[in-house]
């Protein structure tokens, strides 16, 4: 078997203690009854000799002692012997056994180098055919992955970029109008172009986030690290979102780091998961509920919260969160609108800037969103080949 190999020690196997006992019994049992059977002949033929006269004691005594030496010498021959065919057990049955067991694991790691190189055409041999089989078909399974992938992430990127041009195109077209550019409108024209326009709006953010994604995926989501004053990118923040709860009816409240806070970050991506974050909140959050922001200190890591009292996450669906696509079964049912990005695109923001991001929920009741990011003091903690 290639790759890493496993340590055995033969006696430590509950097929080598099931051997050892089964040959323990079926040599032992009829040699004792055997060596029995010689020693209580042994014992009459003497006493009969020395009954006739034929053996003085001296020679009787030291013809018991040859007869019970060659008795003994049998006795370890044949312990001998079972250790030798006990060896001899482990080393075709279970050795190549636990090679199997071994190579099993790694493949369950995901290591489908392992091949098993067993010659024999006994059942092991065929067993570890089996494997290699197995194995193969694996390989060829995974490939086929790897290349649909690629093709999907390949015509996302070629989808998005090709409407980028003609969404934006739009978009000035209707700004135009709402702004008089074109004439003046009347009110249900322009409840009908604002309509237009929030549209357009929605498709751009969705090609935005696949071109992200595909960014992404491709190793081309570049990161341009500074140090950014992180109290000064909140209050950029907060206000469009504190406008937004008051359209949607929503309570928001911002809880901010009341000292000077100065971080090395791409304020731009940090932007992107912070609104993510928001979004959904207020998104999923009923009328007359509440979204809290807030940003702590917590040691090294400066920690950043979003809690709401929305529709939370169904309870076998949170392993699922941050795959790309995810929305909550929940969630489609109220609305049928979203791409399930953000927080794929989130998640990848915040481990590249060294941070973690996790969440607590309970369908019905809401959900509280976390994200550290390390309070570094300089750009020599990051690598000087971060901007890809």
């Amino acid at each position: 078997m290639n790759g890493k190999k496993q340590k055995v020690y033969f006696w430590r196997g509950v097929i080598f203690k099931k051997a050892l006992l089964v040959f323990l019994f079926l040599s032992f049992v009829p040699l004792a009854i055997s060596t029995f059977l010689t020693v209580s002949s042994y014992q009459a033929v003497m006493e009969d000799l020395q009954s006739r006269g034929i053996l003085a004691g001296e020679e009787a005594d030291q013809l018991k002692r040859d007869v019970f030496m060659q008795i003994f010498l049998v006795l370890c021959l044949s312990v001998v012997f079972i250790i030798f065919a006990i060896i001899l057990f482990d080393r075709n049955i279970t050795r190549p056994l636990f090679s199997l067991a071994g190579g099993a694991k790694e493949v369950a790691g995901g290591n489908l180098d392992v091949k098993f190189n067993m010659k024999s055409e006994d059942e092991l041999g065929i067993l570890a055919s089996a494997f290699n089989e197995m194995i193969l078909r694996l390989k060829e399974q995974r490939e086929r992955e790897v290349l649909a992938a690629k093709l999907k992430t390949e015509f996302m990127s070629i989808a998005a970029h090709q409407l980028r041009t003609p969404l934006s195109s739009i978009k000035w077209i209707i700004k135009m109008i709402l702004d008089g550019d074109m004439g003046r409108v009347n009110l249900q024209q322009r409840d009908f172009v604002e309509k237009a326009y929030g549209a357009n709006e929605r498709m751009i953010t969705l090609v935005n986030d696949l071109l992200n994604v595909t960014r992404i995926e491709e190793g081309r989501f570049g990161f341009e690290f500074s140090s950014v004053d992180f109290n000064k990118l909140m209050e950029d923040i907060v206000p469009v979102f504190k406008q937004q709860s008051r359209i949607r009816n929503v309570n928001f409240v911002f809880y901010p780091y009341k000292d000077p806070l100065v971080l090395i970050i791409d304020p731009q991506r940090i932007k992107i998961a912070i609104t993510n974050l928001l979004d959904n909140a207020l998104y999923y959050t009923p009328v007359g509920g509440l979204v809290e922001l807030s940003v702590k200190k917590k040691g090294d890591f400066i920690e950043v919260s979003v809690k709401d009292t929305g529709v939370g996450i169904p309870e076998n669906q949170k392993t699922r969160v941050f795959s790309k696509f995810f929305r909550g079964d929940n969630v489609v049912r109220m609305q049928t609108e979203g791409t399930g990005l953000g927080l794929y695109l989130t998640k990848n923001i915040i481990e590249k800037h060294g941070g973690k991001i996790w969440f607590e929920s309970e369908e019905g009741k809401g959900s509280i969103f976390y994200f550290t990011i390390p309070d570094k003091k300089d750009n020599l903690d990051f690598p000087s080949d971060e901007h890809v």
